[in-house]
């Protein structure tokens, strides 16, 4: 066997075991026929190991460490491994420094890879060296490496500098658009998505693809833009998109932000293959534009269809419940759910259900409920509790309630003008001065005055 074929045997071996038992036997074997530090045999092993499912860092770095001389390839590889995770994100950045240092020259490859330990580690310093080595290196033509220089900037919310990366760009693909949207829309900059869907559109290089739809369709729906919305659902049709499930997803989304529950639910109805998530956002629209009953009848009929539901499913029935004032409607949801769909309540179930109890004036069951919860109960729903006893003037429930955030280390001057509002409502129109010891070397003291 001449050594191209056995060099390529090897490489078809490696690429055939699926198990780490395997590649270590594997790894004596050519230790001992000396083929292993053969630079392509020892790429494809590393690659093995270095990319999922099996992505054993600790095992890479220690060959890698003992590989003589290494070439641009195999930094690539581990730069790239190491780029898939935060925690292990400046590892791979200080092996690109080591390229560096030992004189290879980077390669578009090296610099996008590097970029996005930069992006993983949140480092705007070095993510602006190897901007500076890609202006240096010439590699302002690679679409992929400055598709991901804009979304180091857009991540570090850098949207001015991810603008002017894409302004730079010799071709503008869909994906260089697609970023450039998810970075304005990361950094709240959301009325401007809707320009660069038009401009988009009329580009003459590409045009809105369903991931764009998907960006556009969530701006459409903070922003309530319906006008927007109905645009973005024609070119949906125009372009035969309706078979993507999220597409027809995120527009039941978008037209119940805008409050179209009939067009939502006509989406709903024409699509094909609905699965648990259509079910759940069909479910959300309805309950957060007042149709409770409706959504609980959505509910049962999703198990008709023989779709288990999820935690999120639950959320929004059970929102349904408290918007509607379906208290034992909501009671029941509560208790079928670890029992009969084995989902474990989260914070957000328990919130619905203190909200609902609240709504109905039963303060002291909600006060149990939140005591008998196995997560931690958090600010928010202590001030839906206290919300609800200034709108029932109980007052000894909300003094107890300010405590618990006093505890919690996270009482905002907003919660002692709720509880003087309780005093005031109750008959007491008096100053109220509130003094809640918050450790043993801090005392807040505020005076808050109410008027009858």
């Amino acid at each position: 066997m001449n050594a191209a074929h056995q060099e390529k045997t090897i490489i078809s071996l490696i690429k055939s075991c699926t198990q780490k038992p395997h590649l270590f036997q594997l790894h004596s074997l050519l230790l001992r026929s000396s083929q292993f530090y053969n630079p392509t045999v020892f790429l494809s092993f590393l690659s093995r190991f270095a990319h999922p499912p099996l992505h054993d860092l600790s095992y890479c770095d220690r060959i890698f460490s003992e590989f003589p001389q290494p070439n641009i390839s195999l930094y690539n590889t581990m730069i790239r491994a190491h780029s898939l995770n935060r925690d292990s994100a400046r590892k791979g950045f200080l092996l690109y420094q080591e390229l560096v240092h030992s004189g290879i020259s980077p390669n578009a490859l090296t610099e996008t890879v590097a970029l996005k330990c930069c992006t993983k580690m949140g480092s705007f310093y070095h993510g602006i060296q190897i901007h500076a080595e890609i202006w240096r290196h010439g590699y302002l033509s690679d679409g992929l490496l400055l598709t991901t220089l804009m979304d180091f900037y857009s991540c570090l919310e850098k949207s001015t500098d991810a603008s002017k990366v894409f302004d730079e760009l010799p071709h503008k693909d869909t994906v260089a658009w697609n970023v450039l949207i998810s970075c304005y829309i990361r950094n709240k900059q959301t009325r401007d998505v809707l320009g660069l869907f038009d401009a988009m559109r009329n580009s003459k290089e590409c045009q809105p693809d369903d991931v764009t739809c998907l960006l556009v369709l969530q701006a459409c729906g903070s922003l309530n833009a319906l006008d927007w919305g109905q645009k973005v659902h024609n070119h949906i049709i125009e372009n035969g998109l309706l078979n993507a499930k999220t597409v027809c997803n995120s527009l039941i989304a978008m037209y119940s932000r805008c409050g179209c529950v009939d067009k939502a639910y006509e989406v709903f109805k024409q699509m094909v293959g609905r699965n648990v998530v259509s079910w759940t956002t069909m479910i959300s629209g309805l309950s957060s534009n007042g149709y409770g009953r409706d959504a609980i009848e959505a509910f049962k009929l999703m198990q008709r269809e023989g779709i288990s539901p999820g935690d999120q499913t639950f959320t929004a029935v059970l929102s349904a419940c408290s918007h509607s004032g379906l208290v034992n409607e909501g009671r029941t949801f509560f208790e079928a759910m670890s029992r009969d769909y084995g989902v474990t309540p989260n914070i957000h179930h328990y919130g619905c259900m203190v909200d609902l109890l609240g709504r109905a004036g039963l303060l002291d069951e909600a006060y149990e409920l939140i005591h008998s919860m196995r997560v931690k109960p958090d600010a928010a729903m202590w001030r839906t509790l206290l919300g609800a006893c200034r709108i029932h003037r109980n007052v000894a429930l909300g003094e107890r309630v300010v405590e618990h955030l006093v505890e919690l280390k996270a009482q905002e001057a907003g919660d002692y003008v709720l509880l003087s509002n309780i005093y005031s409502a109750s008959g007491n129109s008096e100053k109220v001065m509130l003094k809640f010891e918050v450790s043993k070397l801090h005392i807040i003291q505020i005076k808050i005055l109410t008027f009858s």
